[in-house]
């Protein structure tokens, strides 16, 4: 009996198999398809992050981040916007 019946999100191959497949941001995906968008390590059982729809590692989606004009640090939260630049609320 299947473990994770159906299709794999990202290659479109069948995913049958005790152990061959996970489910992520709702979808099916093989355990070697799922991986991060940037650099393409394998996320199963890791931190990860989805954004646009597309999982990234943890590393991967700081740098996707915007920082801020004064500190120069990635914003993890809120964003101040003034002059169409980035600021952390506090600076």
């Amino acid at each position: 009996m299947c473990s994770y019946p159906g299709m794999c999100y990202k290659c479109g191959e069948k995913v049958f198999g005790e152990g061959s497949g996970c489910t992520a941001m709702e979808h099916v995906y093989h355990i070697s398809c799922f991986t991060c968008h940037i650099c393409h390590k394998e996320l199963r059982g890791k931190p990860f992050y989805a954004k646009d729809g597309k999982p990234f590692c943890e590393d991967d989606y700081l740098n996707t981040l915007e920082k801020c004009c004064v500190c120069g640090g990635r914003i993890l939260d809120r964003i101040l916007r003034a002059t169409g630049k980035p600021y952390h609320p506090n600076c």
